[in-house]
């Protein structure tokens, strides 16, 4: 039985060829073990500050999806992946809101969207 998670924390769910490769891709982009593993079960569970991300094994499945996770430093988050997987990062965008995105895959083509969680100047000016 699935535990339920607070409505404060939506469960995102990614289809993956492989959970040892997908294990230190995601480790190394959020920069943390997962919280949990079940193997029975082939998949990996990260307890993020806005969601719960599980990463789930499944052979012979061609799904992809899109995720959104808000980071507080995401040059931070440019300069690790590109130093982890230099092909998978595109550029860093500036949205209407002047809040920061980048746009990567992981190693089985899930798109994830990075979103910085203020503009960089929101703090500007304020004393």
């Amino acid at each position: 039985m699935r535990k339920t998670l607070p409505e404060t924390q939506p469960l995102a769910s990614i289809t993956v060829s492989s959970l040892i490769r997908s294990r230190r891709f995601y480790n190394d982009l959020l920069q943390r073990s997962a919280d949990a593993q079940n193997r029975r079960e082939r998949t990996l569970s990260y307890h993020l500050p806005e969601q719960q991300l599980e990463i789930r094994q499944e052979t012979g499945q061609a799904t992809h999806c899109s995720l959104l996770i808000t980071v507080d430093d995401i040059f931070f988050h440019y300069q690790l992946v590109q130093q982890v997987s230099p092909n998978t990062a595109g550029i860093i965008e500036v949205l209407d809101d002047e809040r920061l995105l980048l746009r990567l895959t992981d190693p089985d083509g899930n798109i994830l969207e990075l979103i910085s969680r203020e503009s960089p100047t929101s703090g500007m000016g304020k004393k």
